[in-house]
C-alpha cells in the first residue's frame, strides 16, 4: 500500500501514456487492419468492373468501414 501512495504520480502518468497509445495509435491501427479485410472480403464477389471502377469502389467500401468505426480517413 506504501508502494502505491509512493508512486502514485508514476503510476498515473503510465495509465495515461498507455491510454494515449491505445486510443491514437493501436485502436486506429486495428480498425484499419480490419477495413481492410473487410473491403478485401465484399470485392471478392467475382465481378469485374473495370480498373477505375474497381478503385473507386475499393475506396468507397474502404472509406464507408473507416466512417462507420468513428475514423477520419
Amino acid at each position: 500500500m506504501i508502494l502505491i501512495e509512493k508512486y502514485k504520480w508514476l503510476i498515473l502518468v503510465i495509465v495515461l501514456i498507455g491510454g494515449y497509445f491505445y486510443w491514437y495509435e493501436w485502436r486506429p491501427a486495428e480498425i484499419r487492419k480490419r477495413c481492410i479485410e473487410v473491403t478485401a472480403d465484399v470485392m471478392k464477389d467475382g465481378k469485374y468492373y473495370g480498373y477505375k471502377a474497381e478503385q473507386e469502389r475499393t475506396d468507397f467500401l474502404y472509406k464507408g468501414c473507416l466512417k462507420l468505426q468513428g475514423l477520419k480517413e
